[in-house]
């Protein structure tokens, strides 16, 4: 009997049976709760590894005696066999850090959060951003360092010369100073570099002050 499903058997309790899980799996699905299911798996693998480690009488799981109950314990749950050993030892490190890694796929968008649904998917990925987020802060110290080493007790940057204000000129002083650079410029003109010259010693003997002092003070103003 064909039933309104679609589905050709003769067993009702069948039907419910298929439909409730393809159901939940649709959920799944849709909703990218595949990764949901391996936590599942996950949580039941740590009873068994905190039982090995009980009869082990170690904190640890490593070690012979360990080892051998948790064969035992894999034999008495032949269904988590089916699961590749590195896989198994993948989901362990995502169980062990799981509050991080839940925080990580919740920082990530589709389509790549409906991508990350294996542990080992996952844990490769966590990893990745957790190095990045590492070299990220090392590099920030270390400019931060670089810049901290470059400043003064004071707090004012290092290998910054002093150079200290120069005076305002006042307008009648920059009147004059225009007035000089243009007379001087046009000596130049007229006598050249060495009449000029002849002409500034001339005026340095009449005078108490030497032009070229002078000059040399106001080019320093």
């Amino acid at each position: 009997m064909t039933h309104e499903t679609g589905y050709d058997g003769n067993d009702d309790h069948e039907l419910t049976n298929l439909r409730r899980r393809a159901i939940a799996a649709v959920g799944r699905v849709v909703n990218g709760r595949h990764f949901e299911d391996w936590l599942t798996i996950g949580e039941y693998i740590e009873t068994g590894r905190r039982w090995a480690m009980k009869k082990a009488e170690t904190n640890n799981p490593k070690g012979p005696l360990y080892n051998q109950m948790w064969n035992v314990w894999l034999a008495r749950n032949p269904q988590f066999t089916k699961i590749d050993k590195t896989v198994r030892n993948n989901l362990m490190r995502v169980m062990e850090n799981l509050p991080a890694i839940r925080h990580f796929l919740d920082g990530e968008e589709e389509p790549r959060k409906g991508q990350l649904n294996h542990p080992t998917t996952v844990l490769r990925a966590w990893k990745a951003k957790e190095a990045g987020l590492k070299n990220e802060a090392s590099k920030r110290k270390a400019e931060q360092a670089h810049e901290e080493a470059l400043m003064a007790d004071d707090g004012t940057p290092l290998g910054v010369p002093d150079v200290p204000a120069r005076k305002p000129l006042d307008r009648q002083r920059l009147k004059a100073k225009k007035v000089a650079v243009s007379l001087y410029a046009a000596l130049l003109k007229e006598h050249g570099r060495d009449g000029v010259r002849l002409i500034v010693d001339a005026l340095a003997k009449m005078s108490d002050n030497d032009p070229r002092e002078v000059e040399e003070r106001e080019a320093a103003e």
